[in-house]
């Protein structure tokens, strides 16, 4: 815990000290007599377990256990031994000696035992010194368990006076641990007063309860029924960690380390007392949100205070958790990951049950736990993506980092995007407080700094999670929080499983300097002006920026450390700093690529606007789709879209049709000149536009009101927004909106999915407070009830305690209660018991000769005096000078001058005996710009560039210099309001890198587009080419495309798209021409009372739509899908709604296929029961092929003017 500086002093973290909140489970029965062995396994199933010995995989795990026996070289009789080395000793020869009845085993098992070290006072609140001894609480609690596994294994091997001895030392630890769960000082000793109030309710008491437990099962002794209650106690206390969701708030790897500890001791107690403690519904969640957490490879994402740690509990699964099959997958996918003599896998030999058979989870591309703050990612190439929320949290943990907006990001197995985690050597590293400031995370900053940490002054830790949802196509979270005196939001979009899109947008009401470090591992390397890459082996990883004007963008590179061995613990950190600005905009794009295999790539590409627009085109050549990214302010044409949102990405197919898009900030959006939408006010939309049906998300900008419309191609009556009924009005849905949420449709299919989040509430208080005998229900009450029962009491009473000492005092002593905490946080060090170790920062803000000049410092007052880590100075917007040095032997400058139309930018890092330094020059003229910069790192590289801009002409040039190899890269580029171009190419003298890029759009006129792409590439000799050209029209009541693509490989090929609009009928044709012609048809007719659809697609199947619409009372439809190729009923589907005395809907779909969902029914109700009052019910439930269900949903609720309950019951393939 040393050194730890992260926490939020401006809240008390009770749950780590007082036993404020705790997790119910099954409630284990003290036995009333002790059979020996009990733990492992009972006594009549010995002979069973050891015949297991002779098949896999237990033999090679007790084959494992016995060389770890015969290889031990500490003498366990010793009194100077580490006990928790005595312990393993000793556990590992007991289980050789039950495996093999090899007596010098047994003998050398019996010698541990005898010789347990004596119980001495505690030198220091966390126990004794670490590695002395006992060890400190955990150490000597993880001794207990494995002595308690040992006495239990060997009992009748001992003497009655054998065994005396030991339990009488194994009693004398367990009662000094069990005295520190919850203490008040006896005397004036300083342990006594810096012990506090006992062991902290986190993975601390965890260990340690589960240490008390465990021996208290095996020992006779007339105290151990009360320690073993205690003990259960306190282990759902400190099981409070885990959120309502399931998350883990310390993090994934403290995550991992407590399964490790829980999942062995279930087994003890389900063997002695029948009760599985597992089978809890938090403790249930926690386990599917273990295998969520578990990357590809079957690492963790590193946030937080995480090492690569790997702890094999999951085999122990096997007959305590309905995840026991997905657990034992993950177990066996990455057995390399374990040690192989980890002695667990005895607990693992006892426990496993090898019935248990390895199923793959079922993973969605997006899954998301609001009430912990983490959004995963997953798509092809192993991708997997950590968005980390941290929403309102109040340092629930020591261990929990404060990283609003933080991303890691992996693929193929390889880590790019990184956290720098723990720590080297962990709490006692001495640049621990690299490791927890905000610059060793990927999130914004703001004047250079993150979150400011000061008890006084600083920021409000917490941030909101919100508009997150998940699609096969795209899915999304945003994390928005405030520091510095900033708002920032932060979105990511996850497109097509297959890259990334990250936004930031920065709002103030002063300028400020905003930028945006991505803390790279791998090769770093320059690409262009706005492109980098890491590489690692044969993958990389390609990052495009977009900015609202990339002249002025300056990207820095400096180094970071981070905790896995690898690249020598250090690691590229490039930065983009954005000008000073009240607010800003900035887009980072990831892809993850193999090395000469680039299937995904981001080029730039044409938009029109007459205001400032950037733009860019992303490209998979092996599956000829196209994503395009806009950032504008104000209305803007990009390719056949047009529209007024700010941000803005659109997918396009191989026949230049949008199947889906998605906008920030926007009121409308147009595709070949027909309205998709509009909005009163800004929204923020995703929209899936499936031939079959729309689906998709939105987010209101605006509290109020906002009055939305739906354009779709054909009426069917209703959709759902929220699980509530949309009507259609003449063809057209228009509702009105206030919140965020997913609208559907066809809700039968289930293709977008969200998450609830767990508000705060009082079920059972509430409950009471209408009883008409209180005390007569709380005696009736089980164990779940009365734990959340207590649960709400404390949280209201310490809400109120809180609220009640600070409304006392009024600023700048508000919160007085909780900087108090803070102050006391801060001193804390539980190795060396008090010890001054404040965050604080000096600003100070004058005006001399005219000018506002500033100056800000930030470090920490320890013991030895004042630490300073940062300074800045900033002489209004002429000067600005930063300097930093977050770790040892390094120190990081820089200088920037604004003086009439010059800038000036330089940095200085130093690192150890490594001096990298960076030039930039820009010198502003009426009508353009000329941009010279240099950076040397190392002694044998270097880059160089060089920027022209004239008018709406650009130009760059750059080299990059690695010992006697050089890369040059060159483009020029036109931007008008009719006519863009773009060319470009880059060259490499180690490998003979040749690429070519032109492109170009024309704007013919309002009615005509043409563009063009050509790009070719040459690697060492092996040669690809890509041609890509559309033309779009707009003639009359005619749309649509004409489009040619070939690459090296292939011949031409020639696609076209076609819309003919008239009246109320419509005609949709798009098609590709090889050697035939062949494409989907479409014919609709959209009238008031009666809407039409055919389509036909690639003549492999025909879907048929009708849907018949009163005015005022009732719509029915139904539809039909044949397929042409087997001649045989696809898919049939069905609905009906309703609205007189109330309004009710009915979607129903069979699908006689293959797909997922076999048969998916939904209904939805709303009914005014008073005046202001109105009922909504909402099902939705999905059979799969075997009639089985696969996934069911109930909500009622109660929309009134006062009062608004309501239940829902969800269950999908992550559990109930």
């Amino acid at each position: 815990m040393k050194g730890i500086l992260k926490a939020n002093y401006k809240e008390t973290p009770f749950d780590e000290f007082f036993p404020l909140n705790s997790v119910a489970i099954p409630q284990p029965k003290y036995p009333n007599t002790k059979e020996h062995p009990s733990l492992l396994f009972k006594k009549e199933n010995a002979h069973l377990i050891r015949s297991r010995f002779y098949r896999e995989p237990y033999k090679s795990w007790g084959e494992n256990i016995i060389e770890r026996a015969l290889t031990n070289n500490h003498d366990l009789t010793s009194p100077l031994l580490y006990e928790l080395l005595r312990s393993e000793g000793a556990k590992a020869n007991a289980f050789a000696y039950f495996l093999t009845f090899d007596n010098d085993f047994l003998e050398t098992a019996k010698a541990a035992l005898l010789n347990i070290g004596d119980t001495l006072p505690p030198v220091s609140p966390e126990g004794q010194n670490d590695r002395v001894g006992w060890g400190d609480w955990m150490r000597a609690a993880q001794a207990l368990r494995n002595f308690a596994v040992t006495y239990d294994l060997i009992y009748w091997e001992l003497t009655e006076q054998q065994r005396e001895i030991i339990e009488n030392k194994m009693m004398k630890q367990v009662e000094q641990h069990h005295r520190n769960f919850r203490k008040f000082p006896c005397n004036l000793n300083k342990v006594e007063i810096s012990s506090g109030i006992g062991i902290p309710k986190n993975n601390h008491i965890i260990e340690i309860a589960a240490g008390v437990a465990t021996v208290t099962l095996v020992i006779d002794n007339s105290r151990c029924k009360k320690y073993f209650n205690d003990a259960i106690r306190e282990l759902q206390y400190g099981l409070a960690m885990i959120d309502v969701d399931g998350s883990y708030r310390e993090g994934a790897n403290y995550g991992r380390f407590v399964a490790s500890i829980i999942f062995p001791l279930a087994h003890y107690i389900k063997n002695i007392t029948n009760t599985n403690i597992l089978n809890s519904p938090r403790i249930k969640k926690f386990t599917r949100w273990l295998i969520d957490m578990e990357k590809p490879d079957g690492t963790i994402p590193l946030f937080d205070d995480a090492y690569s740690m790997f702890f094999p509990f999951q085999p122990l699964g096997s007959g305590l958790t309905n995840y026991e099959h997905e657990l034992f997958y993950l177990f066996e996918k990455n057995a390399e990951n374990f040690r192989d003599n980890d002695l667990m896998f005895i607990d693992a030999f006892c426990g496993f049950d090898d019935r248990t058979f390895p199923q793959v989870p079922n993973y969605d591309p997006a899954t998301f736990y609001p009430d912990g703050g983490m959004s995963i990612f997953r798509g092809d190439r192993d991708i997997y993506a950590l968005l980390l929320g941290e929403p309102g949290r109040k340092n629930y943990s020591h261990h929990d980092h404060f990283e609003p907006g933080a991303i890691t990001l992996s693929a193929y197995n390889k880590d790019f995007l990184i956290d720098s985690g723990y720590g080297i050597i962990g709490p006692y590293d001495l640049d621990r407080s690299w490791f927890t400031s905000a610059q060793a995370h990927n999130i914004p900053l703001v004047n250079g700094l993150g979150p400011n940490l000061n008890p006084v002054w600083g920021d409000d830790l917490d941030a909101e999670m919100g508009n997150y949802f998940g699609s096969e196509q795209i899915s999304a979270s945003q994390v928005r929080s405030n520091y510095r005196g900033a708002d920032l939001t932060r979105s990511i979009w996850f497109a097509n499983q297959r890259y990334f899109i990250v936004v930031d947008e920065f709002i103030s009401n002063r300028k400020k300097r905003f930028s945006i470090p991505w803390h790279g591992l791998g090769i770093f390397e320059k690409v262009r002006s706005t492109s980098a890459r890491w590489t690692q082996d044969n993958y990389i990883l390609d990052a495009e920026f977009i900015s609202e004007n990339d002249n002025s963008l300056l990207f820095t590179t400096k180094t970071g450390l981070h905790t896995n061995r690898i690249f020598n613990y250090e690691h590229q950190i490039l930065e983009a700093k954005l000008p000073p600005s009240k607010q800003n905009k900035f887009i980072s794009v990831f892809i993850p690529n193999m090395v000469g295999e680039e299937e995904v790539q981001a080029d730039v590409t044409e938009a029109f606007s007459n205001s400032n627009i950037n733009a860019r085109v992303i490209i998979d050549r092996a599956n000829n789709w196209k994503d395009f990214i806009v950032l504008a302010d104000s209305v803007w044409n990009c390719e056949n879209v047009s529209s007024d949102a700010n941000i803005a990405v659109f997918h396009q197919n191989e026949f230049n049709a949008v199947e889906y898009l998605s906008a920030n900030s926007v009121t409308y959006f147009t595709i070949d000149d027909e309205v998709i939408f509009r909005a009163d006010k800004p929204i923020d939309i995703t929209i899936h536009l499936s031939y079959e049906n729309w689906f998709g998300h939105i987010s209101s900008k605006q509290k109020k009101n906002n009055f939305i419309e739906f354009f779709p191609t054909n009426n069917q009556g209703f959709m759902s927004f929220n699980n509530k009924i949309v009507e259609f009005d003449d063809s057209i849905c228009r509702f009105v909106i206030t919140e965020s949420g997913v609208f559907d449709f066809h809700p039968s299919r289930n293709k977008i999915y969200t998450a609830d989040k767990f508000k705060p509430n009082y079920p059972i208080l509430n409950s009471l407070n209408f009883s008409q005998d209180p005390n007569y229900d709380i005696e009736l009450m089980n164990n779940f009830e009365k734990n959340q029962l207590r649960n709400e009491i404390t949280m209201l009473t310490s809400k109120a305690m809180r609220n009640e000492v600070d409304s006392l005092i009024n600023y700048p002593l508000k919160n007085i209660y909780g900087i108090t905490a803070g102050l006391v946080n801060a001193a804390w060090s539980s190795s060396e018991s008090f010890k001054i170790n404040l965050p604080q920062s000096f600003e100070l803000e004058r005006e001399i000769a005219g000018k506002q000049v500033s100056y800000f410092e930030e470090g920490h007052i320890t013991d030895k005096g004042l630490s300073t880590n940062f300074h800045r100075l900033e002489i209004e917007d002429t000067f600005y000078f930063l300097q930093e040095s977050y770790f040892r032997d390094h120190h990081f400058t820089s200088a920037e001058i604004n003086f009439r139309q010059y800038h000036i930018y330089a940095d200085r890092e130093e690192l150890k005996n490594d001096i990298d330094y960076q030039f930039a020059f820009d010198r502003f003229f009426d009508n353009g710009t000329i941009a010279l910069q240099h950076n040397s790192e190392e002694k044998n590289e270097s880059r160089n560039g060089i920027l022209l801009n004239y008018n709406t002409w650009n130009s760059q040039a750059l080299w990059n210099q690695t010992d006697e190899k050089s890369d040059y890269y060159f483009s020029l580029s036109k931007q008008g309001k009719r006519f863009s171009g773009n060319f470009a190419g880059n060259f490499s003298e180690d490998n003979k890198l040749q690429n070519f890029l032109f492109t170009n759009s024309l704007l013919i006129s309002s009615n005509l587009l043409f563009n063009s792409r050509f790009i070719r590439a040459e690697l060492d000799g092996e040669k690809t080419q890509f041609v890509d050209s559309n033309i779009y029209y707009y003639i009359s009541n005619f749309s649509g495309s004409f489009s040619t693509y070939k690459t090296l490989s292939e011949k031409y090929k020639y696609n076209w798209r076609m819309k003919y609009n008239y009246y109320k009928f419509g005609f949709v044709h798009h098609g590709e021409f090889q050697k035939h012609m062949f494409g989907d048809f479409e014919l609709r007719y959209k009238g008031r009372k009666i809407s039409i659809k055919n389509t036909l697609h690639k003549l492999e199947t025909n879907q048929f739509k009708i849907a018949f619409n009163s005015k005022k009372n009732w719509s029915v439809n139904t539809g039909l899908e044949l397929d042409l190729v087997s001649s045989k009923l696809s898919r049939i589907s069905g609905g009906l709604h309703f609205n007189k005395f109330i309004r009710s809907g009915l979607d129903v779909m069979h699908t006689l296929n293959n797909e997922k969902e076999w048969l998916g029914i939904c209904w939805v109700m709303d009914s005014r029961i008073f005046k202001n009052e109105l009922l909504n019910i909402y099902t939705a439930t999905f059979f799969d092929d075997q009639m089985d269900v696969s996934f069911y949903e109930i909500q009622i609720s109660q929309i009134g003017k006062n009062y608004s309950p309501g239940i829902k019951i969800k269950k999908d393939n992550r559990g109930f």
